[in-house]
């Protein structure tokens, strides 16, 4: 078919697939899932040179399916991009997506957005990113991930060297969350991209990302959106910009910044 030799596999071919692979709506479920997975996991199994992206979003295939198909990319050397976005999945499901990731040498970015992947889930992916030398792109975004989850992330990444942006937008991170991901960015020699939007970070979790920015001199875009940052922490950004050099793109829209409070600096407020 066309989209074979357009080396990519989704349920159907439309002029908004570009819009899907960045986290678009799909049409949802397969009309058989078992027969689809079936195949696919054949195509995958069979090295399909063709098969580089592979955009499942939203098709709620569950754990059951996730497992027989990261045992089948385990195999698989042509995949690039995967996206299992809101597919139901839960610590079994990103487990084993985790194990498939550890020495995969070809998927540099994964989106595991809108799923329920709970504390153990982040566990595991975040073992799997202390040795995983390929994946520059990570979504974790509404998986409810805690401080915790963030802590676990943050300490895999103080010595990754690879992954170049990581989504966590729509968590639960809070400041203590906020606090491990700074404590990271003072040693982290890779990361471009975090997007922390709405992830109730007050004051306290801005300061201590403030504190990390400062030492840091790869980071270039942070996402704060719909945060509860106030004017205090708005100059503390504004305080950071003097010395950071790297940093291009902050963006603080809809947080608690206040109308009369005026702010240079390049960035959104």
């Amino acid at each position: 078919s066309n989209g074979t030799k357009r080396g990519s596999l989704n349920a159907r071919r439309s002029g908004r697939q570009q819009q899907q692979q960045r986290g678009g709506t799909q049409p949802g479920p397969p009309p058989n899932p078992a027969k689809f997975v079936d195949a696919l996991c054949n195509r995958l199994r069979g090295d399909d040179p063709t098969l580089t992206q592979l955009n499942i979003y939203k098709y709620e295939l569950g754990d059951a399916a996730m497992e027989r198909l990261a045992d089948a990319i385990s195999s698989n050397s042509r995949l690039q991009t995967l996206d299992v976005g809101r597919n139901d999945l839960t610590v079994v499901g990103a487990s084993a997506l985790a194990a498939c990731i550890r020495g995969n040498e070809s998927i540099h970015t994964m989106w595991l957005r809108e799923n329920h992947i709970g504390q153990l889930g982040v566990d595991s992916m975040a073992d799997a990113l202390e040795v995983n030398a390929t994946l520059t792109g990570l979504s974790m975004g509404r998986n409810g991930i805690n401080s915790d989850g963030a802590a676990s992330l943050a300490s895999a990444l103080r010595g990754n060297v690879t992954l170049r942006t990581l989504w966590l937008y729509g968590n639960d991170c809070g400041d203590w969350g906020a606090r491990s991901l700074a404590d990271m960015l003072k040693v982290n020699t890779a990361l471009a991209e975090l997007y922390l939007g709405g992830n109730r970070i007050t004051e306290d979790g801005a300061a201590a990302l403030c504190d990390g920015l400062a030492r840091n001199g790869t980071l270039m875009k942070l996402e704060l959106f719909k945060n509860r940052v106030q004017d205090h922490g708005a100059m503390l950004f504004a305080d950071m910009l003097r010395v950071n050099s790297t940093l291009r793109d902050l963006n603080l829209r809809q947080n608690e910044i206040s109308c009369e409070f005026n702010m240079s600096g390049g960035f959104y407020a």
